[in-house]
């Protein structure tokens, strides 16, 4: 009892009844360990997770809490007025793609008339002569021209026996505007060179007026919806053809057209055509003036 005593008072305990109160059973003990050997495991843990943060907490400068907060209100501050200038920025943006749409069909519509423009800036500068160094109307001219020649050039081979030729000049310097675009030379078969048509004799000059004439008739009568041309008259010319063939030829090509329904007139003084024209007017000067006289051989 003294021993137990002693040991009683050696624990703390007062008395037998403290020690009483604080008896457990084998199985509350065996818990109590459990959570003291569960407690002594977590302590074991902090204390090193505390070891590791004060080994990374050295040489760190402990934050000022309310800078911190002060900061924090400023980066606020500036965080809403970026905002705000992000969507200002959208709504800029929203509206220059509304513009840049608008340019966009714009443009294409610009792009579709400059189209149209350079087309008829071409058309234009071709028509004007500008490009091709030509008029649309010295053009027209020409083609017509050149119809023209070609029927008077099968007049007059029959009328010289296949000596001349027409031939419209051609300007040497493509680079220039012909002023002389009208103008024919005459290829004269027996020497194989052309000329120009003021070279020619009397007698060959009304051979190739007679057979201009006529390729203008011809030219003009062929044309879809042409206008026919039933009559010609020649006055003169005649006296200037320099020999008896030339004179027959000519006379005998106007008798070929009045056997296809035109009327051809020959005015002139000449003598050799009274043998050869069947049907005459004769007009006779005297004192008391002029007689007419129509003469017919049948």
């Amino acid at each position: 009892a003294e021993k137990f005593d002693q040991k009683l008072k050696e624990t703390g305990l007062l008395s037998e009844e403290v020690l009483l109160e604080n008896l457990c059973s084998e199985e509350a003990l065996k818990e109590e360990e459990q959570a003291l050997s569960a407690f002594d495991r977590q302590q074991a843990a902090a204390t090193a997770r505390l070891k590791a943060a004060q080994t990374a907490a050295k040489g760190l400068v402990r934050s000022d809490l309310g800078q911190l907060r002060t900061s924090q209100a400023e980066l606020s501050t500036h965080l809403a007025a970026l905002r705000d200038r992000k969507a200002r920025t959208e709504g800029r943006i929203e509206n220059n793609e509304s513009v840049r749409n608008s340019i966009c069909a714009e443009y294409s519509r610009l792009q579709q008339q400059e189209h149209s423009y350079e087309m008829l800036d071409k058309l234009y500068r071709l028509v004007s002569g500008q490009n091709v160094k030509i008029t649309f109307e010295q053009y027209i001219q020409e083609t017509g021209f050149d119809e023209i020649t070609r029927a008077a050039n099968i007049r007059l081979d029959m009328i010289t026996d296949g000596r001349y030729r027409f031939f419209r000049r051609e300007e040497i310097d493509a680079g220039k505007k012909s002023k002389n675009a009208l103008a024919l030379d005459i290829l004269d078969n027996y020497t194989g060179k052309k000329r120009p048509v003021s070279t020619l004799s009397g007698g060959e000059s009304f051979k190739a007026s007679l057979s201009l004439a006529l390729g203008l008739s011809d030219s003009i009568s062929s044309r879809a919806g042409g206008i026919t041309i039933d009559s010609l008259f020649i006055d003169e010319g005649f006296g200037s053809l320099d020999k008896r063939q030339s004179l027959s030829d000519a006379v005998n090509m106007l008798i070929s057209l009045s056997t296809h329904h035109k009327l051809s007139g020959i005015i002139s003084h000449c003598d050799e055509l009274k043998e050869q024209i069947r049907r005459q007017i004769v007009v006779t000067r005297g004192r008391d003036g002029s007689h007419v006289q129509v003469v017919r051989e049948d």
